[in-house]
């Protein structure tokens, strides 16, 4: 995917995480806040509203009972003009009745007013009436349940006091019916000019859960509808006061609101919202959120795009050029443009120039060491023809000349001809050594798998019929194997067991062993013979250096350095550890990149990882 394509998707990403972790915060905060808020407004407004419901049925059962205390009332059956008066000055100045009746002891309707009421009376007695029964076993003012008016033919709730003969006793009751739709408009909860849906809604029950008023629909009024089953009623009913979320089972919506009962009646008042109107504006400014949030996206990938594209340019360039000096067009240059890719591309060019001009001499240095190798081979080539000649020729006439006059040169003489035949001999070796150890630098390597155990078989094998003088134990551990190559893996390990078999020259018992390292791929070959000084193992893989005299044991100082590059070759390792008369490890691999074991030299010396192939003693 190319920069022109990723800047803009990562600022359309980055900015869409953002908004969507920054929105579900805020969210989930102002969600909070809202509700939060609704209840406290839906608390007042509870509040406010019972208390206008409360001072109307105050004030409306205080006129009643003024009233009703008067001789006209009272005496209504021998003229009713006094109580019509008295119900026509209640009914003028009162906002909630609609109509005033009294009531004989026998639940009679003796009068009603206003007399244009629609239509005739229902019944012409209530006695069967629950509140007028109770007005009559009380004896004080009893407000009623919601029931259909005997007046009206409608819902009504009235307020009933009782009527009393110059002796105390009841003689009726003095009743007036309320206007229920005038309850839907105390202490308006609905902003002027909105729907009902809008805003907030109060209503008012009865006793029995059934609606008295509600502001949102006078249909429930109408039809007497029972909400005894919604939670917040039915709270309230039960006397207590609380704000909340609830689901209204009749109107089936969820409402924030408040709840408390009316003091007096035993009403519930009820102030709700529907739950998806009370954050209808949080919806909406998450909406606009959102949309503007796309909108910042869209235009921050478009900006992403055009940066982009501006900044991919001279990057695709700058990657074209590099591909066509990597495919050997050396002379290509990357554009030059502004900006850090700019200087980038310049310093490019610079680092191409300053190439080219180095060049010639590379190349020159590179023609030189060629020669001076070539001269190096010839030098090799020469010495192991051009000084075996006169090597042999020192050997064989000395050999000639013990062999002639031997017996009549002195002691002296011969043990002088011994050392000179035995310093050509020597110089031979080192010679082949030499030869043998710029040859491991040429020969192509080809790796196989080499049997390790088997090969230490035969080296060994080698040894003891070369000096079968000597009885030296060797433990080769079985299933030796590696990746190398054939031959030179053989060069490494003669030369490592060659320095253990002649190391092991002046040890009482001695013992060599061929085994597996602890680390895998990793082999070890220890004797129990001279050993050297650790101080001194920094010089121990270098051609000619010696830890060891001549005279002590024999040698050229070439082996190790031999099995080191043969090592080197195949890309891997080797390590030495010793001690002075207590033997010497030598710790190697053919493995590239392998990671050794810890350098430790043991108080005994190792046997082999595995069970051992032969041991020769």
């Amino acid at each position: 995917m190319s920069l022109s394509v990723k800047l803009p998707l990562l600022i359309g990403i980055a900015v869409a995480i953002t908004s969507i972790s920054a929105g579900a915060l805020i969210l989930r905060e102002a969600r909070g806040t809202v509700i939060d808020e609704s209840l406290r407004t839906a608390t007042a407004r509870a509040q406010t509203y019972a208390a206008a419901v409360s001072a109307h049925l105050s004030d409306t059962a205080l006129s009643l009972e003024a009233t009703a205390a008067g001789p006209g009332v009272a005496g209504y059956a021998a003229d009713a003009a006094p109580a019509e008066a008295a119900a026509q000055v209640l009914l003028t100045k009162s906002d909630v009745l609609e109509y005033v009746m009294v009531i004989g002891p026998d639940g009679t309707i003796g009068m009603v007013a206003p007399r244009d009421l629609d239509g005739p009376l229902t019944t012409p007695s209530v006695s069967h009436e629950a509140w007028y029964r109770e007005v009559l076993d009380r004896g004080d003012t009893v407000v009623s349940n919601l029931h259909i008016s005997a007046a009206t033919h409608r819902p009504s709730v009235v307020i009933a006091t009782p009527l009393r003969d110059p002796s105390g006793a009841v003689t009726g009751a003095w009743v007036g019916g309320l206007r229920l739709q005038a309850f839907s408009r105390f202490a308006p909860v609905v902003a002027r000019g909105a729907s009902p849906e809008e805003g907030a809604i109060g209503m008012l029950t009865d006793r029995r859960g059934l609606i008295i008023a509600h502001q949102g629909n006078p249909a429930f009024v109408v039809n007497q509808t029972d909400f005894s089953a919604v939670p917040a009623v039915r709270s309230a009913l039960a006397g207590q006061t609380d704000a909340g979320q609830w689901f209204n089972p009749v109107e089936r919506s969820s409402k924030l609101g408040a709840y408390l009962p009316l003091p007096g009646p035993g009403w519930a008042v009820v102030v709700a919202t529907p739950r998806d109107v009370a954050l209808a504006p949080l919806d909406r400014l998450i909406t606009a959120s959102v949309v503007l949030s796309l909108g910042v996206a869209v235009v921050l990938c478009g900006i992403g795009a055009v940066l982009g594209r501006r900044l991919a340019r001279p990057l695709r360039r700058l990657t074209t050029a590099t591909a066509l000096v990597a495919a050997g067009q050396p002379h290509v240059r990357a554009a030059v443009d502004d900006g850090e890719v700019g200087e980038l591309a310049a310093r490019f060019n610079e680092m191409l120039d300053a190439l080219a001009q180095n060049e010639g001499a590379l190349k020159q240095r590179a023609d030189a060491l060629a020669a001076a190798n070539a001269e190096l081979d010839a030098f090799a080539y020469s010495v192991s023809h051009d000084l075996r000649a006169p090597l042999r020729a020192i050997d064989g006439f000395g050999q000639l000349l013990i062999e002639d006059q031997g017996d009549s040169l002195p002691p002296e003489a011969l043990e002088h001809l011994g050392r000179m035949r035995a310093a050509a001999q020597r110089m031979s070796h080192l010679i082949d050594d030499l030869l043998a150890l710029s040859r491991i630098a040429k020969v192509d390597l080809r790796r196989n798998t080499v049997d390790l155990s088997a090969l230490a078989e035969t080296i060994v094998a080698e040894l003891q019929v070369g000096d079968p003088e000597r009885d030296v134990s060797v433990d080769i551990a079985a299933g030796l194997t590696t990746g190398a190559d054939p031959i030179m893996a053989e060069v490494a390990l003669r030369n490592l067991l060659g320095n253990a078999w002649k190391f092991t020259e002046h040890t009482e018992d001695p013992h060599i062993t061929v085994s597996a390292s602890t680390v895998p791929d990793w082999f070890v070959v220890a004797d129990d013979g001279a050993g050297f000084d650790m101080a001194l193992a920094g010089h121990l893989f270098e051609p000619f250096r010696r830890l060891h005299s001549t005279a002590s044991f024999a040698g050229t100082g070439i082996g190790l350095a031999t099995v080191r590059r043969v090592l080197l070759r195949h890309g891997g390792q080797i390590r030495a550890d010793a001690a002075p008369g207590r033997g010497a490890w030598f710790t190697f691999t053919f493995s590239s990149g392998a990671e050794g074991p810890a350098a430790t030299l043991p108080h005994e010396l190792p046997r082999p990882v595995s069970e051992p192939a032969r041991t020769t003693g």
